[in-house]
């Protein structure tokens, strides 16, 4: 998706997340004709950072050194790139990155303890510029956020705007960055790239202690659309239908309005992709079965396309494809090839 570029402009919000935008979200979808219009709102302060971690220095922010009764050892100082930085009488590169304010005073002290009897050093972030995450997906705002200090999941979401109506039920947290040391003498944490899995039903019904994780700078916040299944043939309502939680073929068939007359219950059909096969396969359904508990209730998947025959319907292909509307149909050419 392209986005037209714009001012960066710097929007101060509470919960310790400072948005800036580096270009125009895209303009929110129209709702899909079948699919759910429920609202899904994020709390504006879900909860307060105020107890959350201290803020993390990082490369290329400008910080503030003071040392008590040291004028000359006193003043600003930028971080490298690389996380350093470098102050008299020192002649090594000190390393700032990955630290606290406070953890890095004590770092400057003790080295300071070998010239002067008990110096008190005060270190002060004056300027931020690394502390960005990403937010992309089906959130109304999807863009960089600045991270002014420690912040919630559910915070960064009300930053971003909200989830979409096309949201599904997770949410992915890419984590990426690094994490922040847990003393002065401890090693700033290296962190393998991994993938967390946030369930976003729990995150919105408040079970906030479960799921609402700190995000760190470096994180990737991504919020996929739900999955989709398709139901065609002679069904009131053929069309594209989201996933919300589990789906089976009566549910579906349901969404579609129901069943229109003359039509073959006894040959539903699901064409279903399986990895590792270049063709769909056929799963042909009973559904007066399934109507009266003969046979349990079949649990659809992803891109799971349901065809329902009628006794006048001679050319399957063509039947699926009539029965769809012109963009639903060329989604459903593409999944068949």
């Amino acid at each position: 998706m392209m986005w037209v570029l714009s001012l960066l402009v710097m929007v101060s919000l509470g919960g310790g997340v400072r948005v800036t935008p580096w270009s125009q979200g895209a303009p929110a979808a129209s709702p899909e004709r079948g699919t759910s219009q429920e609202k899904r709102e994020v709390p504006e302060r879900p909860l307060p950072d105020e107890e959350e971690e201290e803020y993390i220095i990082g490369p290329e922010d400008l910080l503030e050194i003071r040392v008590f009764e040291q004028p000359d050892l006193s003043g600003d100082v930028r971080v490298s790139l690389k996380g350093y930085i470098r102050i008299l009488p020192f002649a090594e590169p000190i390393r700032a990155a990955g630290y606290t304010e406070h953890q890095l005073a004590d770092i400057i002290r003790e080295k300071l303890m070998a010239l002067f009897k008990n110096p008190q050093v005060v270190v002060r972030v004056k300027e931020s510029r690394s502390r960005f995450v990403a937010v992309i997906g089906a959130v109304r705002k999807p863009d960089r956020y600045e991270i002014v200090r420690g912040t919630r999941l559910l915070n960064l979401l009300a930053a971003a705007g909200g989830v979409t109506e096309n949201a599904g039920n997770t949410i992915h947290i890419i984590r990426t960055g690094k994490r922040p040391a847990a003393s002065a003498s401890e090693a700033v944490g290296e962190v393998e790239p991994r993938l967390e899995v946030v369930d976003l039903r729990q995150l919105l019904s408040g079970q906030w202690d479960l799921v609402n994780t700190l995000i760190y700078p470096g994180d990737i916040v991504s919020v996929p659309e739900a999955d989709q299944i398709f139901v065609t043939g002679n069904v009131v309502n053929p069309n594209a239908f989201r996933i919300r939680g589990d789906m089976t073929l009566t549910k579906a068939i349901a969404l579609a309005g129901g069943l229109r007359p003359h039509s073959q219950k006894n040959k539903v059909t699901i064409l279903r992709h399986v990895p590792g096969r270049s063709e769909r396969v056929e799963i042909v359904v009973d559904l007066e079965k399934v109507e009266r508990d003969q046979v349990k209730d079949v649990p659809l998947e992803p891109n799971d396309i349901v065809f329902v025959p009628s006794s006048s319907m001679r050319n399957v292909g063509m039947a699926m494809l009539n029965a769809f509307s012109l963009g639903a149909a060329s989604q459903l050419i593409w999944l068949l090839r």
